[in-house]
C-alpha cells in the first residue's frame, strides 16, 4: 500500500464534504421523485459521465476480462443496488440523528472486515480512532437534535440503515480487490453502469406503486440533480475508490466520520442554526480519531525511514 499523502488526505476530506453536502442535497431532490427513482437518476447520469472518459480500447479489454468484471459486478451489487435500496427507504422514515450514527459504524466494520478478508492490520491505535471519531459522531449528532437518549428505539427503518452501512462497507472490499488490475476511474465506471443495469427495474416497480411523478419537472431539480450525480456520485467515487486500491480500505473509511459534520453544517448554512460548542467538541474528536486511525501511523513510519 502507498503512504497516505498531505495530497490524499486533502482529496479525502474534499470527498467526504462534497458526500455530507450531497446528503442534503437529496433530502431536498427527493420531494419531487420517489428516493429509489432518484437514486437511479443519480447513479445513470453518474455511469454517463464517468463513461465518456474511458477510452474504446480500454472497453474492449474490460469486458474480455472476468477477473475485473467479476469483482465490478459485485461492488455494484453491495454498494450501489443494495446500498442504495436500503439508503432511500431507511432515510425516508427513520430518525436522521440516529441514521447518521448507524452510518458512522462504517470505519469500525471496515476495519474489522478488511483485516478478515484483506489481510489489513487492525492495530489497537486504529480501533481507539474508530471509537474517538464514533464518539465525535454521537456528541455532534446528539447536539443537533437534542435527544434524550432513554427514548431512543431502534426499528425497521434503523435496522435497513444498518444494511446499507454494511452493503457500502462489503462492496469497497471488492473494490480493495480490484486494486492492481484497472484503474479506479474506470473500475468505478464499470460499477456505474452496473448499478444503473440493476436499479432500473427496482425504480419501475417503485413508480407503479407509488404514482409519483417519474421526472423532476423544474429545471432547476434537474440542475441539482445533474450536479449531485456528477461532483457527489461520479468523481467523488472515483476518488473514493482510487484512494482504497492505494491505502487502504481501512484508512481510507475513516475520513467518512467528517460526513455528519458537512451535513450539519450545510443544513445549518440552510437554516440559520448555530454551531454548538458540543459540535465543535465533536469535531475535535473526529479530528483526532482520523489522525490516530489513518494518519499517525504514516507519519510515524515517515519518520523512521527518515531517521534510517
Amino acid at each position: 500500500m502507498q503512504p497516505l499523502t498531505i495530497a490524499r488526505t486533502v482529496i479525502l476530506l474534499s470527498v467526504v464534504i462534497v458526500w455530507g453536502i450531497n446528503s442534503v442535497l437529496i433530502k431536498y431532490l427527493v420531494l419531487a421523485v420517489p428516493p429509489l427513482v432518484l437514486q437511479t437518476l443519480r447513479v445513470s447520469l453518474a455511469s454517463l459521465f464517468l463513461a465518456v472518459l474511458v477510452p474504446r480500447a480500454v472497453w474492449r479489454k474490460v469486458w474480455q476480462a472476468p477477473e475485473v468484471l467479476r469483482p465490478a459486478f459485485w461492488a455494484a451489487f453491495f454498494s450501489v443496488l443494495l446500498h442504495q435500496i436500503c439508503m432511500g427507504y431507511g432515510m425516508e422514515s427513520g430518525q436522521a440523528g440516529l441514521n447518521s450514527l448507524i452510518l458512522s459504524l462504517n470505519p469500525l466494520a471496515m476495519a474489522v472486515l478488511a483485516h478478515i478478508f484483506l489481510g489489513e492490520r487492525l492495530t489497537w491505535r486504529r480501533l481507539v480512532g474508530v471509537v474517538i471519531g464514533f464518539t465525535g459522531v454521537t456528541l455532534m449528532v446528539g447536539s443537533e437534535y437534542d435527544w434524550q437518549f432513554g427514548g431512543l428505539g431502534v426499528g425497521l427503518s434503523e435496522l435497513i440503515i444498518f444494511g446499507a452501512m454494511l452493503t457500502f462497507v462489503i462492496g469497497n472490499l471488492f473494490v480493495r480487490r480490484a486494486a492492481g488490475l484497472i484503474s479506479a476511474i474506470h473500475f468505478t465506471a464499470l460499477t456505474q453502469i452496473f448499478g444503473a443495469l440493476m436499479l432500473w427495474p427496482f425504480a419501475g416497480l417503485e413508480l407503479a406503486v407509488s404514482g409519483r411523478p417519474a421526472w423532476p419537472e423544474e429545471w432547476t431539480y434537474w440542475a441539482l440533480l445533474v450536479a449531485s450525480a456528477a461532483l457527489g456520485t461520479a468523481y467523488s467515487n472515483v476518488l473514493w475508490n482510487r484512494s482504497i486500491q492505494e491505502v487502504g480500505a481501512a484508512r481510507t473509511s475513516m475520513f467518512l466520520n467528517l460526513m455528519p459534520l458537512a451535513s450539519l453544517v450545510t443544513a445549518n448554512w440552510l437554516f440559520a442554526e448555530a454551531i454548538t460548542p458540543a459540535r465543535w467538541a465533536g469535531l475535535a474528536a473526529v479530528v483526532t480519531g482520523i489522525y490516530l486511525g489513518a494518519v499517525h501511523k504514516e507519519s510515524a513510519a515517515r519518520r523512521l525511514v527518515a531517521g534510517s
